[in-house]
């Protein structure tokens, strides 16, 4: 098989061959990122060839073999099924085990089993970099030595090591009978790797370290100072149950299947898109091909960062792979925290993603929304927030949100109630579409919104001049 296949065309043939019989295998593979992602259960695929990032990533239940060389990020979110790979791999092998047996017969040429939370990861080499970074669970079995620290920031789980590692106080050392591996040593003949004769030295944590997150300031809202501007003359109003008002939103529709809603809001509760989440350090959303919208949360929550992510072009192999997980059947969007939206953007517009989510914090979300708009039309820009008004929701999409999602518990009666007022408002200031909504329909009414939000300035009647 030559790399001009794509992730997308190799998983989506092997769904479809999958369908028909349990068993398929793939020759010559060609480097490809994402490949053997969310393949149905109970089947056995065998490869090989050149595997690239991601390779078996988000595996729930079926069984893989890869002879040849892997890339980094292997078995990436991985929450069931077997995985063995008969050659070498990149760095942050098994990040993020969630379940499942994954054996790497060969040697891990960086980082291995950052943040695992379950399962068994046995390698029969050894590691270059660091093992167990941030292990909440599950167990790790390396034969070899390991060339960096070992159970940084652990917190469960155990660790077994037969070659030569670093010692630190952070993690508790014992030595093992070889009656406590049975169990361990049996998976290991299972994958007919033999451990006879070798002695192994059990890692686990030690002083568990409490760590708080820092707390920013609140931040002060702008939208009491921004006013709609109404219609007489120059826009024309509309007349509420004469004139068609449409207040829709699209998200998606390139590279994923698209979401169409009625409201620019999306919900959790009564009548909502069904959303999956994957937050940080925590297991993948199950059935992602069977949701309306994905969302790779970003914001700081147990971990501070994601290890899978080293730069700008590891967020689009990570949405790659999400968008594999859900078959394509529903957008992928990148859920950010506010304050630094406009250099950031530049990133996410360049990771394939079908949009951003915004989290106030610090910087008033009027702010955040003035830096992005500018990429509005080739990036969804969605804002959160909790209660919401009709007003207050015209007014973040005329400074230019796409949408904005509501975090609080919705009742149906509540959206058909927004839905209604933001029509009449939509009438009241001449706008019959929500593609027509922009920074024209608001004036500001001090000189400091008009500065951080680009708005005219009441009675100035124009923009200030650091926005011309």
């Amino acid at each position: 098989m030559s790399n001009a296949w794509s992730p997308a065309e190799i998983n989506g043939r092997l769904r479809e061959s999958l369908t028909q019989s349990e068993t398929a295998k793939v020759s010559n593979l060609g480097g490809q990122n994402s490949v053997a992602v969310s393949l149905p259960e109970k089947t056995s695929v065998e490869f090989d060839g050149v595997a690239g990032d991601h390779f078996g990533g988000l595996n729930e239940a079926s069984k893989i073999t890869m002879k040849g060389e892997v890339g980094r990020f292997l078995a990436n979110g991985m929450t069931g099924g077997e995985i063995a790979i008969i050659g070498n791999t990149g760095t942050e092998a098994g990040h993020q085990l969630n379940g499942g047996i994954l054996a790497i017969h060969g040697q891990v040429t960086g980082n291995a089993a950052s943040f695992v939370n379950d399962g068994m990861f046995l390698i029969s080499g050894g590691v270059a970099g660091d093992l167990g970074t941030g292990m909440t669970g599950g167990t790790v079995v390396v034969i070899g030595n390991i060339g960096g620290d070992v159970g940084k920031m652990m917190t469960g789980g155990e660790i077994y090591i037969s070659g030569k590692f670093k010692e630190t106080e952070n993690v508790e050392i014992t030595e093992v009978v070889q009656s406590d591996l049975k169990d361990i040593k049996k998976l290991f003949r299972d994958q007919e790797i033999n451990t006879s004769g070798l002695d192994f030295r059990k890692i686990e944590a030690n002083q568990v370290e409490q760590r708080s997150s820092v707390k920013f300031d609140e931040p002060i809202g702008l939208s009491g100072s921004l006013v709609l501007v109404p219609a007489t003359i120059e826009k024309r109003p509309g007349i509420d149950g004469l004139d068609k008002v449409d207040i829709s939103m699209k998200i998606g529709g390139g590279s994923s299947k698209s979401l169409k809603m009625n409201l620019p809001f999306l919900w959790d509760g009564d009548d909502g898109p069904k959303i999956s989440k994957w937050k940080m350090g925590e297991k993948p959303p199950k059935d992602m091909n069977k949701s309306n919208l994905i969302i790779i949360d970003l914001i700081p929550d147990k971990l501070a960062r994601r290890f899978d992510i080293e730069g700008g072009e590891d967020l689009r192999l990570l949405v790659e792979l999400v968008r594999e997980g859900s078959h394509g059947n529903a957008p992928v969007m990148i859920r950010i925290t506010g304050g630094n939206v406009s250099a950031e953007m530049k990133i996410i517009e360049k990771s394939n993603s079908d949009g951003i989510i915004i989290k106030e914090n610090a910087i008033p979300i009027e702010a955040d929304i003035a830096s992005v708009r500018k990429y509005k039309k080739r990036t969804p820009i969605v804002i959160e927030r909790g209660e919401l008004s009709a007003k207050d929701a015209m007014k973040y999409l005329a400074l230019g949100a796409s949408g904005i999602y509501i975090t609080e518990d919705c009742k149906q009666k509540m959206m058909n109630e927004l839905s209604r007022e933001m029509k009449k408002i939509m009438n009241a200031i001449g706008v019959r579409d929500m593609g027509n909504l922009g920074v024209g329909n608001l004036k500001s009414l001090d000189y400091e919104t008009s500065a951080l939000t680009g708005i005219t300035l009441a009675g100035y009647d124009s923009v200030i001049p650091l926005w011309k």
